[in-house]
């Protein structure tokens, strides 16, 4: 009956159904191929259709258990091709800014990802994140596009592929893209209720709604829920499309940047006593979800790496390589710093002011900070680490990500029997601050008569593979 509806529709129109191109699918809820349903056949003016297991339809693949699963992985593809294809030339790039480099990957990349998500995101949302509002944000972390844009800051903060996702996005303020998403579909719901009601997608708008109010799930009633777990109110049909997409826009930011800042504030406290939550230290310095400061100020991706690294423990000390350890992971504390005899946990305060053994290098950093910064001196210890860590000039970034980079590059000597030699950093503040400052260039103009000291040059000998999954 719906095959000769259509057929009647077109022929109302003039046009005529190919029957050699239309294929018809039978969807059912355990997926079954159209082997199952042999004896089931389709005629257009007696011509026999083809059953199949799957179509393309204006981009997106369908199979019969009407999952977009198959949709969203053939979307995925398409889109690490795209980003593939840009992906080395940002990379070579050391000095292109993170925004620049977001807005190629929205204007190329993205879009590949989420094309028709107004139609596939509620669809895609499982029953048990949407009981709350929590459940509902945490599924961007199981949100299939996420996963590449992951992969895009990873590698312009260029961090490892076991960095915390919350604090990759944190230190770019960079929304995932599940809220896109949300925003987006939202926006055409909005756009469907308001236009005429003579129109097919009306129809069909009305027919799901309908379906709904007999107890059904679809499109309509996932979005639905959605509003109430965000608190979306009911927007007026006048307001101007780009209105809608500003005011969805800020309710839908400002609920994750809340569940941002508790997910970091977070006491997964263990049997031991002690704050699992990865993000401890991180939370001891970033309070709101904004972009730092340190990654407009220094242009070269590589005189800020190692600061980043730090900040969202990136890295190898033995607070963060206990987590990995099989079968179990080692107890906080006993992880301790193996390169000085205090018995303390080789966490970052350890490693950026509290190792006795590289104690001459800290000094003359610090003697080099507080030319920069007058009251250094006198801050409390918690309070340098948050000023080390949060830079508010150029000069001081780049500063402190050469000390951090020769304390790691120390330990690999002390690791490998070499002798460490003459710590050394450039004179004056005004070869921290010039942006076309050569790596190469921030490393022997200055030499210190310390015994236990390191001459180290800020270039990087990483590759692209390194911040891939």
């Amino acid at each position: 009956v719906s095959i000769n509806a259509t057929v009647n529709f077109f022929k109302d129109l003039g046009l005529e159904v190919n029957s050699k191109k239309t294929q018809v699918m039978i969807f059912n809820t355990k997926g079954h191929s159209a082997k199952q349903f042999s004896s089931i056949k389709f005629y257009i003016a007696n011509n026999l259709l083809t059953k199949a297991d799957s179509y393309v339809y204006l981009g997106l693949v369908f199979k019969p258990s009407g999952s977009v699963s198959a949709a969203l992985k053939e979307l995925h593809t398409k889109a690490n091709k795209a980003w593939f294809s840009i992906s080395n030339t940002l990379y070579q790039n050391k000095k292109m800014s993170i925004s620049k480099s977001l807005q190629l990957v929205d204007s190329l990349v993205t879009p590949i990802g989420l094309y028709a998500c107004e139609f596939w995101t509620p669809l895609s949302i499982p029953t048990k994140n949407l009981e709350t509002r929590e459940s509902l944000l945490k599924f961007w972390e199981g949100f299939l596009p996420e996963t590449l844009n992951q992969r895009v800051c990873r590698m312009l903060l260029s961090v490892h592929k076991k960095s915390s996702r919350l604090a990759v996005l944190g230190e770019m303020a960079r929304h995932p893209l599940f809220l896109k998403a949300i925003i987006q579909s939202l926006k055409y719901e909005w756009h469907l209720k308001n236009i005429t009601t003579s129109s097919l997608i009306s129809s069909s708008l009305k027919e799901m709604y309908s379906h709904a109010n007999q107890g059904y799930s679809n499109w309509v009633t996932t979005l639905d829920n959605m509003k109430s777990l965000l608190a979306i109110p009911n927007l007026p049909r006048y307001l101007p499309p780009k209105k809608v997409g500003v005011h969805l826009k800020k309710i839908v930011h400002s609920h994750f940047e809340s569940f941002y800042l508790r997910e970091i504030n977070k006491y997964s406290v263990g049997d031991d006593g002690i704050d699992h939550n990865k993000l401890r230290f991180y939370k001891c310095f970033k309070g709101s979800f904004t972009k730092e400061p340190y990654l407009d100020l220094v242009k070269n991706r590589n005189q800020r790496t190692w600061l980043t690294r730090l900040r969202i423990s990136s890295h190898h000390l033995s607070i963060e390589t206990g987590r990995w350890a099989k079968p179990r992971p080692i107890p906080i504390n006993e992880r301790l710093c193996k390169y000085c005899s205090e018995g303390l946990v080789d966490s970052e305060s350890h490693f950026l002011l509290g190792c006795s053994t590289l104690s001459n290098k800290t000094r003359c950093f610090e003697s080099k900070l507080s030319a920069m910064i007058p009251d250094y001196s006198s801050l409390t210890s918690k309070d340098k680490i948050s000023t080390i860590l949060c830079p508010t000039s150029a000069a001081s970034a780049k500063l402190v990500n050469k000390y951090i980079n020769i304390l790691f590059k120390a330990r690999e000597c002390i690791d490998s029997g070499e002798h460490i030699s003459s710590l050394t950093f450039p004179p004056t503040i005004e070869q921290f601050c010039s942006d076309d400052l050569n790596t190469s260039d921030v490393g022997d103009s200055m030499s210190l008569s310390d015994s236990d000291s390191l001459s180290l040059s800020d270039s990087e000998n990483s590759s692209l593979d390194d911040f891939e999954i």
